[in-house]
């Protein structure tokens, strides 16, 4: 958990005090899942949200960077897993469920995401392209020839 510099006196004790809090909460329900979903959380000062009134009062916020593991979540990959991929699509949810428990689900953003062991599938759109390259060099190109080759 990192806090930013802005947080300063009460508003610093309280931010700590509710982020670990949630750090617990959030390890115990959501991150121990699959053996372990690596993430961050850093809190920062209160954010400008238009939808939301209530983000209006809340001095400060939960921002979380979570890392996806994406040959879990790419079905041709022997490590792909079908469950992995479900939870993390809804990791959101699955955090404001989590910190609903200790009330803290209105102090969180939405997550942001860093894409880990993606050499399967950064592998796989360089062949696809280099298929697509070899096609459109060819005199027949039509849509139609894209699809049934790839």
């Amino acid at each position: 958990m990192e806090l930013e510099n802005s947080l300063d006196g009460e508003l610093k004790v309280e931010a700590q005090e509710k982020g670990k809090m949630a750090v617990k909460v959030l390890d115990a329900l959501v991150f121990s899942k699959f053996g372990g979903i690596e993430y961050s959380m850093r809190i920062r000062k209160n954010r400008a949200n238009w939808h939301n009134s209530s983000s209006n009062t809340i001095p400060f916020y939960f921002e979380f960077d979570v890392d996806i593991d994406v040959d879990k979540t790419f079905e041709p990959s022997p490590t792909y897993d079908k469950k992995y991929e479900e939870y993390i699509y809804e990791i959101g949810d699955h955090i404001g469920r989590a910190l609903r428990y200790v009330n803290l689900q209105d102090y969180m953003d939405e997550p942001m995401f860093t894409y880990v062991n993606d050499e399967l599938v950064d592998n796989e759109i360089d062949r696809l392209e280099n298929k697509l390259i070899l096609l459109s060099t060819n005199s027949s190109f039509t849509y139609v020839n894209i699809g049934s080759s790839i």
